[in-house]
């Protein structure tokens, strides 16, 4: 039986996007300008759903964490 009760959202599927925006900010760490220019592109990309913009706003903040460590 699941510890965590059901939500209705498929957790593998939920966290793609964001598990993409961790591998592009690794990838991006050490490069400034490649790193502003992954978040632009983030910024700018449009999010159809609620859910979309929460992961937006997530992965700006995650590529936000990585360039401040950088």
């Amino acid at each position: 039986m699941s510890a965590l009760p059901p939500t209705g959202i498929n957790w593998v599927e939920a966290m793609q996007p964001l598990e993409a925006v961790a591998s592009l900010a690794e990838w991006c760490e050490g490069d400034p300008r490649l790193m502003a220019r992954a978040r632009a592109d983030v910024l700018r990309d449009k999010a159809p759903t609620a859910g979309a913009e929460r992961t937006k706003h997530d992965a700006v903040q995650l590529l936000d964490l990585v360039a401040s460590a950088s």
